[in-house]
């Protein structure tokens, strides 16, 4: 079995492998027993923007889950990367920086491997660093995010998140080298409990059921959401990772008769619990609320019948419908022909290419000789959000006139695809308006409005904002 393995693995290279060795099913997945972490990273990395040889590129790796565990390509990983390789594509064609070019380089948390998941991320992360000099690594959601740091922060690399909106990561002690252009959900549950309150207010209704994902990201939202809820509001049912407990929760939530269901979970679980609560008559008849996570076609896709959907709304961090959403979409639908608003965190991929290849620029200075490793690349995020210059929209034109003034050591504001970033150089994070979204009768998700989490007199309060 091993030889074959070797053999099978040998004529491999990236996200192809994953396919090839699916199609024989004896095959186990050659990181079961042999593969190093050099070697799971050649077999499950490709390169998915090279400039060539002309100069020696600036490598910005990507640790995402590109496939499911049947071996079809996720929808989050493939939306997310190629808006990477767009905003790099921009750059390059603008000049790079430094007359240096951008490499994008892509590696699979995903698929029907062994060795997966967050183990899988800490482990390519580690390749990246260790075997290809990458100084600058875009991670995915909160999990990865959180599993990823344990490695890039001691090896000096900067990380930044495009999904990752637990709390848990505004505590790190990061050493300023993990970012994320997605906020934490301190705000999301605020928003979500606010919803929650309205549905009750309609209903007469007075109590509310949070279904989560047993993770920091559904742990985190659930403790917010009960915290901005009524007393004794609040009851909160964790889902295993593997789903193994979720009829068991579903019966324990139906008995307890809410008038609210709150689901927060993956796309793939969230759409169960929504399919599987028509068989419970209480559940079926509370209002449904959703998290980001469900803002994802495959979420749609397996909830079921459409009346399932037609009384939800969820929430999405970040207002990805102003000017520089409008260009990005523009181009990204003729680059790849699919539409981005339809898959969550889409924008906020392509704003943090954007912002890493920015603190290129900053890290490597007037003559293109700084280092830009994780501290050069930390300073220069914190260059991006100068408050008292006009904000520039991410897009291509724009770029040139950015990279002289950071080279030059001087501060810009940024506003990107997915809304404001204004980030706090202290805590690697900005805050962002939330939109919240409803599915349509064509099984598409809608804007509704964008509301945003403001501080009133040590309160937390949610206000509506016009549409971007």
């Amino acid at each position: 079995m091993r030889s074959v393995q070797t053999a099978v693995a040998a004529l491999c290279s990236g996200l192809l492998c994953v396919l090839a060795l699916n199609a024989c099913e004896s095959v186990v997945p050659p990181d079961a027993e042999f593969a190093s972490e050099a070697t799971l990273a050649q077999l499950r990395c490709e390169t998915l923007l090279d400039p060539g040889t002309a100069t020696t590129p600036l490598t910005i790796g990507a640790v995402l889950p590109m496939t499911g565990t049947d071996g079809k390509a996720d929808a989050r990983g493939r939306h997310r990367s190629r808006a990477m390789q767009l905003a790099l594509e921009e750059v390059n064609q603008n000049g790079g920086v430094a007359d240096r070019l951008f490499r994008l380089r892509v590696c699979d948390t995903g698929g029907g491997w062994v060795t997966s998941g967050e183990e899988a991320a800490r482990k390519l992360a580690t390749s990246l660093i260790d075997d290809e000099g990458v100084q600058a690594i875009i991670s995915g959601g909160s999990g990865d995010t959180l599993a990823m740091q344990t490695v890039t922060r001691p090896r000096g690399a900067l990380l930044m998140s495009v999904s990752a909106t637990s709390m848990a990561i505004s505590d790190l002690v990061d050493d300023g080298l993990v970012w994320r252009v997605a906020p934490s959900d301190l705000h999301q549950g605020v928003v979500l409990a606010w919803l929650a309150k309205q549905a009750l207010a309609d209903s007469g209704g007075k109590s509310v059921a949070v279904m989560a994902i047993g993770n920091p990201y559904g742990d985190g939202l659930s403790k917010v959401i009960g915290d901005h809820l009524p007393a004794n509001a609040h009851s909160g049912y964790v889902l295993k990772g593997d789903g193994s407990n979720l009829e068991s929760e579903l019966k324990r939530a139906d008995g307890d008769d809410p008038d609210v269901l709150v689901v927060a979970a993956p796309a793939t679980m969230a759409a169960k619990v929504v399919a599987a609560r028509a068989k419970h008559k209480n559940l079926a008849a509370a209002a449904l609320l959703l998290s980001d996570s469900a803002h994802n076609p495959d979420f749609i896709a397996g909830a079921g019948d459409a009346a399932n959907l037609a009384d939800a709304k969820g929430t999405l961090p970040g207002a990805p419908e102003g000017p520089a959403f409008k260009t990005f979409r523009s181009r990204y639908i003729s680059s790849f022909g699919d539409d981005p608003a339809q898959q969550s965190f889409t924008a906020h991929a392509y704003d943090a290419a954007w912002c890493l290849a920015l603190a290129h620029a900053w890290a490597l200075g007037k003559a293109g000789k700084g280092k830009a490793d994780g501290k050069g690349l930390n300073a220069g995020l914190g260059q991006l959000s100068d408050a008292t210059t006009k904000a520039v929209t991410l897009e291509p034109t724009a770029f040139s006139p950015m990279r002289k003034a950071l080279m030059a050591g001087t501060a810009v504001n940024i506003e990107g695809a997915s809304g404001p970033l204004d980030f706090d150089a202290s805590t690697g994070e900005a805050p962002s308006p939330v939109g919240i979204w409803s599915v349509d009768a064509k099984g598409s998700f809608v804007a509704d409005k964008w509301v945003e989490v403001v501080d009133e007199g040590g309160k937390q309060q949610v206000k509506e904002l016009p549409a971007p």
